[in-house]
């Protein structure tokens, strides 16, 4: 699950690598049994430090099918983005790997992050990053029409 959080000025709330590693919608893995939005507020509080207020309409799923890292294994993997309300920020809880990456929260206007997700993309095209610029692009989309 993906947090898609927005703010008045149009800015949009994404994880940023110290070493300038694409940027990544905050989010990760739903824990079995887990409801989308229990582990969406847990995920977004580890990553960014805000308080998950509001869940609300799945906006964007993405689906991922492609050639594992053994051979003959396949990855299937769903993406959920849910549109999210914000409350106060407090501190993070960042895993160990995600720590090692330098993850900070950057709010950034629409429009840049696009052209930083192109950027990144062509340099370094991952399964993930292709996936977060297509979000951007759907959310560009979306405030357009």
């Amino acid at each position: 699950v993906r947090a898609l959080a927005v703010d008045s000025d149009g800015r949009v709330l994404l994880l940023s690598e110290s070493r300038g590693c694409g940027l990544k919608f905050p989010g990760g893995g739903v824990r079995e049994g887990e409801p989308d939005g229990t582990a969406l507020a847990r995920e977004v509080r580890e990553e960014t430090g805000y308080a998950v207020t509001g869940v609300g309409r799945l906006a964007v799923v993405v689906a991922e099918r492609r050639p594992g890292i053994e051979p003959g294994v396949v990855l299937e993997m769903e993406s959920r983005y849910y549109a999210v309300e914000l409350g106060a920020a407090g501190e993070t809880a960042l895993e160990a790997d995600e720590a090692e990456l330098g993850l900070a929260a950057v709010w950034l206007p629409l429009e840049e992050a696009l052209r930083r997700q192109r950027e990144h993309v062509g340099d370094d095209p991952q399964p993930w990053a292709q996936r977060e610029l297509a979000v951007l692009v759907e959310l560009d989309r979306q405030a357009r029409d």
